[in-house]
């Protein structure tokens, strides 16, 4: 089912009530995040959805994506504040490129395994109001220089490519790559472990490894690419082989 966003909205996401494993913090760690179910309530009918979704959050961003039943590669990305229990998030990515204009109120009850949301009085686009439950499991929160949410600036892999949008944090990434096709636009998403091959993990150069975990492409998954990261201030360099001899650089600015 698609949902309407509508320019302006601020949709107040009401935390449930208490429970025996609720925790109480002054503060949201970042790290990576796996959606354990999404109990979905329409027109009093009770159904819940099991979906491989991944959500980052590090740096004051944010990232998520997972393969939605209806519309396909379902992605978003951007500012995220937390204050006083609230989570605020303003997108400035999607899978259809860049948005604005938008403003979340996330009210988050963190639990000794993750944190559970309720979104309620949500509008889907045949006018059905719906509420939604969301229980999150904490992958990681581990951290590394690299974290944080990274637009790509330039590539020498495929002219092709229209936009790139990566997530790191948690020991695990997220990607999003927009690229022509013809006078179509092709969007697909890969996401996974994150992890160092050699080194401590504190170094600004570094050998990492990506192990794509899930992907709008089957074929991806299971795929392992060892790259090297150098971090320069606000820019990212990572360097990969695409064919045994030939180097690829992918240049990347912080949001």
């Amino acid at each position: 089912m698609k949902y309407l966003l509508l320019i302006g909205l601020m949709i107040n996401l009401i935390g449930c009530g208490d429970s025996p494993n609720k925790t109480e913090t002054s503060f949201f760690p970042d790290g990576s995040y796996k959606l354990q179910k999404v109990q979905i309530t329409e027109n009093d009918k009770v159904t819940t959805e099991i979906r491989n979704q991944l959500k980052i959050y590090s740096n004051e961003r944010y990232m998520f994506a997972f393969m939605h039943p209806s519309i396909g590669v379902d992605v978003g990305a951007g500012i995220a504040k937390w204050k006083d229990g609230i989570m605020t998030e303003t997108p400035l990515f999607n899978h259809n490129g860049s948005v604005s204009g938008f403003e979340f109120d996330l009210s988050i009850t963190q639990t000794e395994t993750g944190f559970t949301q309720s979104l309620t009085g949500l509008v889907s686009e045949d006018g059905s109001i719906l509420d939604m439950i969301e229980d999150w499991i904490t992958i990681s929160s581990q951290n590394s220089p690299y974290d944080g949410l990274w637009q790509l600036e330039t590539t020498d892999l495929d002219p092709n490519i229209v936009s790139q949008i990566k997530m790191i944090g948690g020991s695990q990434f997220i990607e999003l790559t927009r690229s022509k096709s013809g006078s179509d636009i092709q969007k697909q998403f890969n996401f996974g472990e994150f992890y160092h091959v050699s080194g401590t993990g504190i170094e600004l150069i570094g050998v990492v490894g990506e192990k794509i975990t899930n992907s709008s492409l089957k074929n991806n998954i299971g795929e392992i690419k060892t790259r090297t990261y150098e971090l320069n201030g606000d820019n990212l360099l990572v360097t990969s082989s695409s064919v045994p001899g030939e180097t690829v650089i992918h240049k990347y600015k912080r949001i």
